[in-house]
């Protein structure tokens, strides 16, 4: 009888596990199981993304792309097999358990009120598209409780309609697009072999179609952006220099917003073995060819470069790279331009990247409150964590994702660049960090005095004191290597670096903007080509 017991009970026990997991019951719209078959007949890969935001006044609105850096909520993730894409997509339901990844930590252990939306990230391939497709669906709000798990009814109804990507005739901006056979023949991976082209947004100073115009051809500033997207940073350029009120604060160019964008994040404009030659594609194959598409000045001085953040760092290195091409660089908040102060962390001297010395964790991501107070919104190992459980793959588009996509080296078996520390234990890989820093900039200058001089004459550097990852620290390495290189000559005869005080990335993005205008227009105008 106490066998007979003893066995029910392992039974009763076993059920209750199996019915003691938080269940994710979907419903799919008919639009999104049309696309589901789509996917699935091309054996596309599906992934179910859960964001989760505690339904506090303060939190960011949905709906939104997530995750959110200084909010970070959090993030459960299901890898979907071919048979849970048929179903789907036949039965517009699915009932979704164990997840494969979660942030912070797991499902079950998440406990509060909160709003979530689902996004189903489907494979761009079988779409025609270099991005992936993301389906998104109603926000709902719900209470999760711990050790109590219940059934979370969602839905997905289909791709977001969002109008702000749309160009319209009153923007006045012309979209460029062109097939680049060297990316094509260099790129390593997957993003090499469905990318292999050129995007930039072109927008036209007011005079370019005046028979009147005083100026046949016309300068061209390059801006390459960071975190906005290539048609905000495209649209507020248009909006002022279309303004006849700001015609004497706008350089009056040819703009040509580059976009940056990858299934990795941003690629810097780098050549990588990953994502192949970007910087020579964009030197040999798109900068001719606007020269001739459009009336440009053909020559290095009257070409200049502007980069927000990634972007700062990609202006910098097209500017010491390609000195036939580009006369000028404006770099606010670049990201990464030490690997010796890459945030808080040193890639050369560290031992791991999710401990400081002191074994307290290293964080990536704050807010300053006063001189000595600061919230530290995620960590390194955060940092990582949420990555992986967005995309295993690599296509976060979170910091380390699209950083060793551009400085990586690349995984034979896979379409995937090696971490430089071990993802799991943080652990730095010597190997992989000497690759790293072959790239770095501030080891370049070391190397080659020359580029130090090259940047003091013709960079400018703008970087806030209150940087929410540390960009400031970054900034200073650089400025400290290249002054040290040039202090026996007594080189450095301007302010080239500009740290704005009480100032993080967004603030001194603003409040760059207008100095840079007015430099690039001193610069052009001594060189005969402003008015």
């Amino acid at each position: 009888m106490s066998l007979l017991f003893s066995f029910l009970a392992l039974l009763y026990s076993g059920i209750c596990s199996v019915q003691g997991q938080t269940v994710l019951q979907v419903q799919f719209s008919q639009q999104a199981q049309s696309l589901l078959t789509q996917s699935q007949s091309a054996d596309g890969t599906a992934r179910m993304l859960l964001y989760l935001l505690e339904n506090r006044r303060k939190n960011p609105e949905f709906p939104a792309d997530g995750p959110f850096p200084l909010t970070p909520g959090p993030v459960i993730a299901w890898n979907l097999t071919q048979d849970q894409i048929k179903d789907a997509a036949l039965k517009g339901l699915l009932s979704l358990q164990e997840p494969q990844g979660a942030f912070p930590g797991p499902f079950e252990s998440i406990s509060g009120r909160f709003r979530g939306q689902l996004a189903l990230v489907l494979d761009g391939e079988p779409f025609g598209q270099r991005e992936p497709m993301i389906l998104k669906g109603p926000v709902s709000e719900f209470t999760l409780e711990f050790e109590q798990p219940q059934t979370l009814e969602m839905s997905v109804s289909g791709p977001s309609s969002e109008p702000s990507k749309l160009i319209h005739p009153d923007d006045r901006i012309e979209v460029i697009t062109l097939r680049s056979p060297l990316l094509a023949q260099t790129g390593k991976g997957k993003e090499g072999q469905s990318a292999s082209g050129h995007r930039a947004l072109v927008i036209l100073p007011n005079g370019y179609h005046e028979l009147t115009a005083r100026r046949r051809r016309w300068p061209v500033i390059y801006l390459i952006p960071g975190s906005e997207t290539t048609l905000e940073r495209a649209r507020s350029i248009a909006k002022i220099l279309h303004e006849p009120t700001m015609k004497d604060l706008v350089p009056q160019a040819i703009w040509v917003v580059l976009d940056p964008a990858s299934v990795y994040g941003h690629h810097f404009f780098t050549d990588s073995e990953l994502q192949g030659q970007r910087a020579q594609a964009l030197s040999t194959e798109l900068i001719p060819w606007l020269d001739v598409r459009f009336r440009t000045i053909p020559e290095a001085d009257a070409r200049l470069l502007v980069g927000e953040e990634q972007g700062g760092r990609a202006a910098l290195t097209l500017l010491l790279d390609h000195p036939e091409l580009f006369s000028n660089a404006w770099s606010l908040s670049p990201d990464a331009v030490s690997f010796e102060a890459l945030g808080c962390l040193d890639l050369k001297r560290d031992q791991n990247a999710f401990l400081e010395s002191d074994e307290s964790r290293r964080p990536a991501i704050r807010t300053v409150l006063s001189e000595d107070r600061e919230i530290v919104h995620m960590d390194v190992d955060d940092e990582i964590l949420l990555s992986r459980t967005i995309s295993p793959n690599g296509r976060s588009g979170g910091k380390w994702d699209e950083l060793r996509a551009a400085f990586g080296s690349l995984q034979t078996r896979k379409d995937l660049a090696r971490w430089p520390f071990d993802p799991e234990t943080g652990q730095l890989r010597p190997a992989e960090v000497m690759h790293w820093m072959a790239q770095d900039l501030t080891e370049r200058v070391r190397a080659r005095p020359e580029l130090a001089e090259r940047l003091t004459n013709s960079a400018r550097i703008f970087v806030g004191e209150e940087d929410e990852r540390y960009r400031n620290l970054g900034v200073r390495m650089l400025q400290r290597t290249v002054e040290e290189t040039l202090e026996d000559d007594g080189s450095v005869s301007k302010a080239w670096v500009v740290e704005v005080n009480d100032a993080d990335r967004r603030s001194t993005n603003a409040i760059s903007r207008l100095p840079i205008h007015d430099e690039m227009i001193t610069v052009l105008r001594s060189r005969g080509h402003h008015d």
